[in-house]
């Protein structure tokens, strides 16, 4: 008998999609919401209650890793939008870990492309956390 993980760092949106959103705690003081597969419109209603109940707590910091995504819609690119003007209104550092060529496009298109926050890499994004 193998032992199972109590809670996996991501779990599927819904069995007949292809999104898988996670939540990992680094530190006390700064949480990474994760995101694979496709970020599409059937997944966008969990990932803003993610990112929502994050941007409600009471860490410092918030990574959005998207670099293991291959396709992400630009009602994401919304949310992630409207959390980064919740987070800098409540003094959060919001970090976003691109990646794939398909996440550089859509924050493009969605004129998030040249914000403050974008990293190549989580390392990148943690660097200087709490």
């Amino acid at each position: 008998m193998t032992a199972t993980p109590q809670s996996p760092p991501e779990e599927p949106v819904d069995p007949a999609q292809n999104a898988r959103l996670g939540v990992q705690r680094p530190s006390r003081y700064t949480t990474v919401v994760t995101a694979s597969g496709e970020l599409d419109e059937p997944a966008v209603p969990r990932f803003t209650e993610l990112l929502a109940a994050r941007l409600s707590s009471t860490v410092d910091a918030i990574v959005v890793d998207w670099s293991h995504l291959d396709f992400v819609c630009l009602d994401a690119v919304d949310v992630l939008r409207a959390a980064q003007r919740r987070a800098r209104a409540r003094g959060i550092i919001l970090r976003v870990v691109t990646g794939p060529a398909c996440v550089h496009s859509a924050l493009k298109a969605g004129g998030l492309r040249e914000t403050t926050g974008i990293c190549a890499d989580r390392i990148e994004a943690l660097a200087d956390l709490p």
